[in-house]
């Protein structure tokens, strides 16, 4: 099974269009650099950040982050392709 293309699955549910990154980690000398891929992608309600690299994918937003995080679990959980698990942080001490 291949791993669902997170960009795609947000672009299509939240009708997101990537642009350049305000702080141009997009540049391909950085992926080159650092074996990681930045995009950045604005919606209705605002801006998030993929990160892309070797070892996982991470999707941010640096603001009202609690708002469109939301948007983003909701888009990936409606495909049936991700699971929302439950963690005990306190674990990890």
């Amino acid at each position: 099974m291949n791993f669902p293309n997170v960009a795609a699955v947000l672009q299509d549910a939240l009708n997101s269009v990537q642009v350049p990154h305000p702080d141009g980690l997009d540049e391909p000398v950085v992926a080159l650099s650092q074996d990681r891929y930045f995009s950045y992608w604005t919606y209705a309600r605002g801006s998030y950040e993929i990160d892309d690299d070797i070892w996982g994918l991470f999707v941010t937003a640096s603001i009202d982050n609690a708002s469109i995080v939301a948007d983003i679990e909701k888009a990936l959980l409606l495909t049936g392709k991700f699971v929302k698990e439950e963690v005990d942080f306190s674990e990890f001490r």
